[in-house]
């Protein structure tokens, strides 16, 4: 069965060792079984907790709700959960949010300036105020902080303070379009004309294709 002796002009055949590899073939089984077994448990594990990240991570809101869950005094966690509730327009919960980060952290800009432009879509504007020049007292580059202070400015009447807002937002970042139609507004309204239609011109400039800005040259006799 082994060969030592041979039996026959071949000299080895398989069919000898059918019965004796039974046990081993057996061994084999077993421990393949086991093996799916173990792998089986491993990959559950993983899938069991991606299944309950997925969850987590279905959006903004869900995951900013876990990582405040997961930690304490999270400012930044509190900030980007409220810019998740302003994109679905609950106003009064994302302004609750900013509150709590800037309980944690009252300089914090980005903050600041989030829970300004809260208080300007409820037409809070002196309020929103307060909270651009905080924004800007710690950040005073904070060229988002400074064109909307400008136009919370220009709101509520103070156009000239506004002009040297919306100047300064350009001297930060000259490329800030945002800031040229909004300049050339207030300068409408002080009836600096010719220097209004620079800013759009400029603007339209850094954006071509913007149709406001086309509208607003039109309206001011520039273009067709």
């Amino acid at each position: 069965m082994i060969a030592i002796i041979q039996v026959g002009p071949q000299a080895r055949a398989d069919r000898y060792t059918y019965l004796p590899l039974i046990g081993l073939y057996l061994l084999a089984t077993w421990g393949t079984m086991a093996l799916i077994g173990a792998a089986v448990s491993i990959i559950t594990g993983p899938i069991a907790i991606t299944y309950f990240q997925t969850s987590t991570w279905r959006n903004s809101e869900t995951m900013w709700h876990q990582t405040l869950a997961d930690t304490s005094r999270n400012q930044i966690a509190e900030n980007s959960l409220g810019k998740a509730l302003v994109k679905e327009h609950r106003l009064d919960e994302a302004a609750t949010h900013f509150r709590k980060a800037l309980d944690i952290h009252p300089d914090y800009p980005e903050a600041n300036t989030n829970l300004a432009d809260v208080l300007c879509l409820e037409g809070r504007w002196r309020d929103a105020v307060d909270h651009y020049e905080t924004a800007l007292c710690s950040a005073p580059n904070y060229a988002m902080a400074h064109n909307n202070l400008r136009i919370a400015l220009a709101v509520i009447g103070n156009t000239d303070e506004a002009i040297v807002q919306f100047r300064e937002a350009l001297r930060i970042n000259a490329n800030y379009a945002d800031a040229h139609p909004n300049l050339a507004r207030c300068l409408v309204q002080i009836g600096r004309r010719e220097d209004a239609v620079g800013e759009l011109t400029q603007a339209l400039r850094l954006r071509p294709d913007d149709a406001r800005v086309k509208d607003r040259l039109r309206e001011l006799g520039v273009g067709k």
